[in-house]
C-alpha cells in the first residue's frame, strides 16, 4: 500500500478521485504525508471514510485545507483522534461544518486549541455537544468568541466546567445569553466573576439575577429593575404581585428606599431622587451587601 513518501508525493489536484472506501483503507501513517494543498481537494464526501486513528496522523499544518463542506462529513466518531495542535489551524470558516455530534466526540484536552475566531463560527446547535469536561478544557481568551445564541445552548450541566477565567472573559451581551438553569450549575466562583464582569444586567432574565445573587444579600429585597420599584412605590402598578414576578419582593416600601442624605430626601421627591441619585448607582444593578 502507499506509504507517507507516497501520500506526500501525489498531485494535489488528483485527490478529488478518492472515494470514502479508499480513504479508509489508507495506512494511519501514511496519511501524515498530506499536505495543505492535498486535503483542499479531496471530496468533501470522501472524508465519511477517515478514522480517528488516521486523523491523529495528519500534519497539524496540512487540516487548514479542510473548508466546511469537509468538516459536515467527518464521521463524528472519528473527531476523537485531532489534538489540539490540529484544532488551532482549523480555517475558522471552516469550523461552522461541526454539528453536535462532532462536538460531543471531540478529546476534551483538543478544546484548548481553539480560539476566539473559531469559536465564534460554531453553529449554535453544535454547541450543545459540549460536556463539563469540554467546557473546562477552552482557552479562557477563547470565551470571548461565544455570542449570545450560542452560550443559550450550551447544556445545562456542562457549565458547571466554566470556571471564573472563562467567564470574565466573555462580554455581556454573551452573558446574557445564560438562562437561569445554566447559571444555577455555575461554581461559586464562576457567579462571582460575572457579577464582577457585567456592566449591566438591565437584559438578564429575572431568575437569571435571582440566582447570582442570594437572598439574604439582596439590598431593598429584590433584582429587578429599579424603575418597577419606583412605579410600585408610586402607586403606578396594578398589584404586588406584579412586582414579585418583576423581581422584587412584595414587601418592599418606600421606607426601605434610601437616597442620598436625610436632608437631601427632604429636598428632593422620589422620581427625582430616582434619576439623580438611584440610577447611575443602580446601572450595574450591585445589589450584594
Amino acid at each position: 500500500g502507499f506509504a507517507k513518501e507516497h501520500m506526500e508525493n501525489f498531485d494535489p489536484t488528483a485527490m478529488e478521485g478518492f472515494d470514502k472506501d479508499q480513504l479508509m483503507n489508507f495506512d494511519p501513517e501514511a496519511v501524515a504525508g498530506f499536505a495543505k494543498e492535498h486535503m483542499e481537494n479531496f471530496d468533501p464526501t470522501a472524508m465519511e471514510g477517515f478514522s480517528k486513528d488516521q486523523l491523529k496522523n495528519f500534519d497539524p499544518e496540512a487540516v487548514a485545507g479542510f473548508a466546511k463542506e469537509h468538516m459536515e462529513n467527518f464521521d463524528p466518531t472519528a473527531m476523537e483522534g485531532f489534538s489540539k495542535d490540529q484544532v488551532g489551524n482549523f480555517d475558522k470558516e471552516a469550523v461552522a461544518g461541526f454539528d453536535k455530534e462532532h462536538m460531543e466526540n471531540f478529546d476534551p484536552e483538543a478544546m484548548e486549541g481553539f480560539d476566539k475566531d473559531q469559536v465564534g463560527n460554531f453553529d449554535k446547535e453544535a454547541v450543545a455537544g459540549f460536556d463539563k469536561e469540554h467546557m473546562e478544557n477552552f482557552d479562557p481568551e477563547a470565551m470571548e468568541g461565544f455570542d449570545k445564541d450560542q452560550v443559550g445552548n450550551f447544556d445545562k450541566e456542562a457549565v458547571s466546567g466554566l470556571k471564573r477565567d472563562h467567564i470574565t472573559e466573555m462580554d455581556d451581551q454573551s452573558l446574557s445569553g445564560f438562562n437561569e438553569d445554566q447559571v444555577r450549575n455555575f461554581t461559586p466562583e464562576s457567579k462571582e466573576g460575572m457579577g464582577d464582569a457585567v456592566q449591566s444586567f438591565e437584559d438578564f432574565d429575572i431568575g437569571v439575577r435571582k440566582e447570582l445573587v442570594e437572598e439574604d444579600s439582596r439590598r431593598l429585597g429584590g433584582v429587578g429593575s429599579f424603575d418597577d420599584l419606583v412605579k410600585s412605590i408610586n402607586g403606578e402598578l396594578d398589584d404586588s404581585e406584579s412586582l414579585d414576578t418583576l423581581g422584587w419582593d412584595k414587601s418592599v416600601d418606600e421606607a426601605q428606599v434610601e437616597f442620598g442624605s436625610s436632608e437631601n430626601a427632604e429636598q428632593l421627591d422620589l422620581e427625582d431622587a430616582t434619576e439623580d441619585r438611584a440610577k447611575t448607582a443602580f446601572s450595574k444593578l450591585k445589589l450584594f451587601d
